[in-house]
């Protein structure tokens, strides 16, 4: 399991110093979009990208069919990239 906390698998140094400052920069404006969401467009963001569950494991630990999962992950996602231009705008 992967820690959205320890933001480290993320990043992998390259031999390059600009590489690695430019990826904890990003990781570092990734979490911080993350945690603008509402929480439980974080949760299911959280769950299925950083923990790795399947929709239908997802479905059955917050107990809602595995259309909302799909749904509401498609709605967290766009919120997150809408998040996250700010940072590039």
């Amino acid at each position: 399991m992967v820690d959205v906390d320890d933001a480290s698998y993320l990043l992998v140094d390259y031999a390059n110093p600009e590489t690695s400052l430019e990826r904890k920069e990003i990781v570092g404006k990734l979490r911080q979009a993350l945690m603008q969401l509402p929480f439980d467009d974080r949760e299911i963001i959280m769950l299925q990208h950083f923990r790795g569950m399947s929709y239908d494991e997802i479905a059955g630990l917050l107990g809602i069919p595995r259309g909302t999962v799909m749904s509401r992950l498609y709605y967290a996602r766009r919120k997150l990239a809408d998040s996250m231009r700010q940072f590039y705008e």
